[in-house]
């Protein structure tokens, strides 16, 4: 899939000048000219990168990134793009989470670069945690415990049954943290390409599943609705 960036910038042309270079990089983008735009969208959506100006309207850049770290626990990387220029306010930036911090005027080609190069890192992590989980006999989140070998889920120390289907539907998701499975990816992977079932089947057993495993079923913790996509396991 495209990975997802949000540009938090308050300048119409410098707006439209990323928009257009990321995009040609098959980069799929989102704009918020305010901090407090920034802020909603972040309660409701994900990014692989986020570009930010420190300079913004109703809500700063640091006060943004200092939300984002230090109580939403957003870890995505943060290329800070700055007409504050000075040692200090890059330390600022810096110690608050910034991945990286760029000063205004600035090289395009060099912002691109360290884009790719973020980018790049991330997947990395994300193929490491995979790697790791595939390799693991015991897979925890919450007060959840699932033991794949033995095809049994605790919860809280208590014995939770789970169907079949509900089983592979967890252990796929688990798989592939954070990325987002479509209804179709699913229904071939855990039904088979040629099942009868249907992609409601999917929601319905997401329902039943979320029911045993989450804490509050209505708000799901883990077993995460991405709208218009698909769902994807959050740890």
């Amino acid at each position: 899939m495209k990975a997802r960036v949000l540009i938090v910038e308050d300048d119409p042309a410098l707006q439209d000048l990323l928009t257009y270079n990321l995009k040609q990089e098959f980069f799929d983008t989102t704009i918020a000219a305010t901090g407090k735009q920034a802020f909603v969208l972040l309660q409701t959506e994900e990014y692989d990168l986020i570009i930010l100006d420190l300079l913004l309207p109703e809500m700063d850049g640091t006060e943004l990134l200092k939300l984002m770290r230090f109580e939403m626990g957003i870890p995505t990387p943060v290329i800070v793009l700055s007409a504050k220029g000075q040692l200090q306010d890059k330390l600022v930036g810096l110690d608050l989470g910034a991945s990286d911090y760029i000063t205004k005027p600035f090289e395009l080609s060099e912002l691109m670069a360290r884009v790719k190069a973020h980018l790049r890192q991330t997947e990395r992590l994300k193929m490491s945690l995979v790697d790791d989980l595939k390799r693991r006999k015991i897979i925890a989140f919450g007060d959840v415990s699932v033991d794949r070998d033995a095809r049994s889920v605790t919860r809280k120390g208590e014995d939770v049954y789970l169907r079949p289907k509900e089983f592979d539907l967890l252990v796929y998701l688990l798989e592939r943290p954070g990325a987002v499975c479509t209804r179709r990816q699913i229904m071939g992977a855990v039904w088979g390409e040629d099942s009868p079932s249907g992609e409601k089947a999917v929601d319905v057993t997401m329902r039943t599943l979320r029911e045993k495993v989450e804490e509050n079923p209505s708000r799901p913790r883990h077993l995460v609705t991405v709208r218009g996509a698909g769902y994807k396991f959050e740890f």
